[in-house]
This record gives C-alpha cells, sequence and structure tokens, in this order.
C-alpha cells in the first residue's frame, strides 16, 4: 500500500467537498468572505493604507469558466491574498540559536521537523535577537519561500502553539484570515496547492517563491463549520494512516530480522537438512589446496605461495560455534584471494569500453545493488593492467564507505578503485554460498582507525568460515533463495 499517495487522495477529495457531508444550514463560504473582507476593509482603512490595499481585500468573485474544479453549494473560490496577510520573516542564523530561551523556527524545519501542524518549537534565541524577529500566533500558518526543489516549495504548516514563537527568514507568516487553520494547512498541502506553487516557484539548484505569489493562488473555501469537519476527517483518516504506516515499518524491521536468521541458520547447518552421502567438507578442501599448489607450483611463486595453499585449520576451541557433521571450519584466506583496488591512470580511462572501472561511490548507484553494472568510466581499449575477475566480491575498505558495509559482485572483469578490497573465491564452491556469508559480516565493527577508517588484510584473510560438502551448499543456496523469494513479497507487497 502506497500511503503516500492514499494521503494525497485524501486531501484531494478534501479540498472538492468529497470527503465530509455538506450541511445546508451552514453559514456559507460567501457570507463569510463578506465578513472576512469587511474587517479587512475596516484594518485598511484605520491603518491608513489607502486606496490600493482597500482594493486587495476586495477579493473579487471568480467566474465560473476560470474555476479549476466545479465546488459543492455553499463553497466558494478566493485568491489566498485576499482572506489573509502575509509577513516575511528576518534571518535566525544556526550559530544565533542556543539551549533555551525564546522559542523559534527556522525554514529548514519546517522539511525536517514539522509536519502539517506543531505546537513547539525546538530551537531557541536569546531576548534580544526574539525582539528583534516576527511573532508566529496560534492559528497563523508558516510557509517557507525557499527549498530545494520544486515539489516542496511553500511547504505549509499550521502554528497551533500558544508560546511566544518568532520565526527565521525564508519564513512567511499567514495570518489574520479568520479560517480554520487546520483546513487552510490541509489544503495548502493538497496535490491541487503543490501543483499551484510548483509552478509558481522560480530558480534551479535553489527554489524561491514569493508571498505575491502565494496570494494569488485561488483556493477552495468551504463553509466554516465544514472547514473543521473536512480537518476533522483528515486527522481521523491520517491516524489511521500513521498506524499502518507504524504497522509497516515494524513489519520491514520483522523482514530484515527474518531475512538474518535465514542466513544464521544457513551458515550453523540448521537450514537444510544433511545428507550422509555428500562428499564431506574435507574431500572438497583437499581439491581446493591441490589447485592451489598447482597454481602456485605452475606460477612460479616460491615456497611462501606454496605454504599458503596449504591453508589454515582452526582448532576445535577456536570455532566460532560446532559445526555439523562433514563440515569444516576453515579462514577465508583459504577458500579465496584477497587483493586492493587499483587506481588507474587517467590516459588509460574512457568514455566506453570492454572492461568497467568502478570507484567506491559507484556502489551508491541505483542499479548497482548487486552487481555492478553502472559507471560512467571505461578502460581503454589498449589498457593491459590488472582486472578482477567476475564473480569477486567488492567492498569499501578505506575512507567513511567502510561504515556503509556495503558489499557487490562484479559480473564482468573489471578494474576497481585502491579504496576497495576484492575476495575473489575459488571456482570450487558454490559461489552464492560464499557471498551470502559475506553478507552476514559486518565490517562496522572491524575496522581500524577512527579519523580514517581502514579495514586490514588480516581481517577479511583471517576470518573463520564454516565449509560445507559442495553438494548441501548448494541446497543451502536454493533454501535461502526460496525464503528471501517469500520476504521479498511481503516487502513489496509494504
Amino acid at each position: 500500500m502506497n500511503t503516500k499517495a492514499l494521503r494525497q487522495k485524501i486531501l484531494g477529495l478534501a479540498i472538492r467537498g468529497k470527503l465530509v457531508p455538506q450541511n445546508p444550514n451552514d453559514e456559507p463560504a460567501s457570507a463569510l468572505l463578506k465578513k472576512v473582507r469587511a474587517q479587512r476593509e475596516r484594518e485598511a482603512n484605520g491603518g491608513g493604507h489607502g486606496k490600493k490595499a482597500r482594493e486587495a481585500t476586495q477579493g473579487g468573485r471568480l467566474d465560473v469558466e476560470d474555476a479549476p474544479f466545479e465546488l459543492p453549494e455553499g463553497w466558494e473560490w478566493c485568491r489566498l491574498g485576499s482572506i489573509g496577510t502575509f509577513v516575511r520573516g528576518s534571518g535566525i542564523k544556526r550559530s544565533e540559536t542556543a539551549p533555551t530561551g525564546v522559542p523559534c523556527i527556522r525554514y529548514g524545519e519546517l522539511y525536517t521537523t514539522y509536519s502539517v501542524s506543531m505546537t513547539e518549537a525546538v530551537s531557541f534565541v536569546g531576548e534580544e535577537l526574539a525582539d528583534k524577529s516576527k511573532v508566529v500566533r496560534h492559528g497563523d500558518l508558516l510557509l517557507t519561500l525557499t527549498g530545494e526543489n520544486k515539489d516542496e516549495i511553500a511547504k505549509t504548516v499550521a502554528f497551533m502553539g500558544n508560546a511566544r514563537t518568532v520565526i527565521g527568514g525564508d519564513l512567511a507568516i499567514f495570518t489574520g484570515h479568520q479560517q480554520n487553520p487546520m483546513y487552510l494547512s490541509y489544503m495548502m498541502n493538497s496535490p491541487y496547492a503543490l501543483e499551484r506553487k510548483y509552478m509558481l516557484g522560480t530558480g534551479d539548484l535553489i527554489v524561491h517563491i514569493s508571498c505575491e505569489k502565494l496570494s494569488s493562488i485561488l483556493i477552495p473555501l468551504p463553509p466554516l463549520a465544514e472547514q473543521k469537519r473536512i480537518a476533522a476527517a483528515i486527522e481521523a483518516a491520517f491516524a489511521v494512516i500513521d498506524e499502518i504506516e507504524r504497522g509497516k515499518a515494524e513489519l520491514r524491521a520483522a523482514v530484515t530480522a527474518a531475512r538474518a536468521k535465514v542466513l544464521s541458520l544457513a551458515i550453523c547447518g540448521k537450514l537444510v537438512p544433511q545428507n550422509p552421502k555428500d562428499e564431506p567438507a574435507s574431500a572438497l578442501l583437499k581439491k581446493i589446496r591441490d589447485q592451489r599448489e598447482i597454481e602456485a607450483n605452475g606460477g612460479g611463486r616460491g615456497k611462501k605461495a606454496r605454504e599458503a595453499a596449504q591453508g589454515v585449520m582452526l582448532d576445535v576451541e577456536d570455532a566460532p560455534f560446532e559445526l555439523p557433521e562433514g563440515w569444516e571450519w576453515v579462514v577465508l584466506k583459504d577458500v579465496g584471494m584477497y587483493t586492493s583496488g587499483k587506481t588507474p591512470k587517467p590516459q588509460e580511462l574512457a568514455s566506453d569500453g570492454k572492461y568497467p572501472y568502478f570507484k567506491v561511490a559507484d556502489m551508491n548507484t541505483i542499479g548497482n545493488e548487486l552487481y555492478m553494472d553502472i559507471t560512467p568510466s571505461y578502460l581503454g581499449n589498449d589498457y593491459t593492467g590488472v582486472l578482477f575477475p567476475e564473480n569477486s566480491i567488492v567492498f569499501p575498505k578505506n575512507g567513511g564507505a567502510v561504515l556503509t558495509n556495503k558489499k557487490r559482485v562484479l559480473r564482468k572483469p573489471s578494474l576497481v578503485d585502491l579504496n576497495t578490497g576484492i575476495y575473489t573465491p575459488t571456482t570450487l564452491i558454490d559461489f552464492w554460498y560464499l557471498f551470502y556469508f559475506f553478507t552476514t559480516i559486518d565490517f562496522r565493527n572491524l575496522f581500524k582507525g577512527a579519523i580514517l577508517p581502514t579495514l586490514d588484510r588480516s581481517v577479511v584473510e583471517q576470518m573463520p568460515f564454516p565449509l560445507p560438502p559442495l553438494a548441501e551448499q548448494k541446497r543451502i543456496v536454493a533454501a535461502i533463495e526460496a525464503a528471501f523469494g517469500e520476504l521479498d513479497a511481503i516487502e513489496a507487497a509494504l
């Protein structure tokens, strides 16, 4: 269920008069507008604002053919500026906020901290700065005049608090409207109003909107009594959606925990039954070591390489947990090779080519969640340097990226930068069994260095690894993928 879309649907129905029934006994919006305009006319005359201000209070009736959509009987279209006044805030820097003092609201907090309404501010300023700042009062609306994109410009929040509270710059107060503030806030966050604000925003990297443009927005105005019923109905519906979202969050957490449990059972030999007819892992390990001995001798790498090929058998007392019959404890160095990435020279790179080049940051690219496929950089056709083979596992080994704990797979021979670690398992074991084990390693608990997190080679090479018989590895992978398929379906349904 797309709860965000559901919220927008409810708001769309609400501002068209289709969420609650109309009551013919309600005083119509036309009478309400007449009172508002009379009040504003008196204020304009009393304040000596002259002809221009008085004309602004009139608002003007909208011709039917100009209406964005049809309204129920008793509703009216009007300009936002005809029912209230916009007041711009003045700048309050982050450095000017304090742990205590006069509550204040900064424009960025409307995007990050507050929803459609608020009662208490989370920031404070001293008395001297507060005395120079604009005050927001109960029932006023707050709107952002600056943002990072047009979709969210003029985010609107109803201030429902009572404490003296001031606002910073890039914010506007909409005051004196005499309407239900919650209805206005919901309306200004509806799909209709979002579209209007989007069209009025200017700028690309930084988007701006003026109070004058906000004043020009046509709004659907119900009778005051119906505004209150609409706001109550939206609040009730959103409370149900909130509960659904909490349930979804809990279910997502349960799905994540279930995945971890499946992997835990898998590497402990408890996910699928053992088959005594399977060739034991000790025989598989001998084949791996024989192969590595041949490769070491054939490559002429000498005694040190041959000793590495022999592997390390873990003592029983060093084993993290007890394994089933036919399994063996080894370390990752026994069943694969760890290497570090290499950064090519600029002249070795091209915008296209046979072999891709990946930086650590490319692990964040959409489409690279499992396989590393998308990159802007390739190796030129004349490149003759090192490449890392397909079905190698890559992960950050230097810098803050280590804390992301990401693991990815090379789909084809590739080059990765020097901030990347590469682990290439032997082809004699099931790659996906080893990869699933690798995903259980939490590098966030294994790095060294406070300023520059770094993974040592020994962390990977000496990691204990539970090695099942090859046939059981394949059964484990099939069971994991079946379980994950069910969990993916549950998550997708959310």
